[in-house]
């Protein structure tokens, strides 16, 4: 789903529009999940992140209770240099 630049802008503006319309429709909180790995291609978490934020969403990381802590993230661009 964010693969391209159309996914990282459009993607939330879509989860956006859907929560929006389950509030219309009668739903107390909607809630969303979604999966997502990050850092498969450089800077596009930073600016999905960014867009979810602009469409006035938040997002959690959340993993199995007691699952270690995954790898930290790799610095954008490092595999360039």
């Amino acid at each position: 789903l964010v693969y391209n630049d159309v996914g990282v802008f459009m993607l939330p503006t879509v989860i956006c529009s859907l929560l929006a319309a389950a509030v219309r429709s009668g739903a107390r909180a909607p809630t969303c999940y979604y999966a997502h790995t990050k850092y498969r291609f450089e800077t596009m978490d930073m600016d999905f992140f960014a867009a979810l934020e602009a469409a006035g969403l938040s997002c959690e990381e959340v993993r199995k209770p007691g699952a270690p802590s995954p790898p930290p993230s790799p610095v954008p661009y490092a595999e360039l240099f």
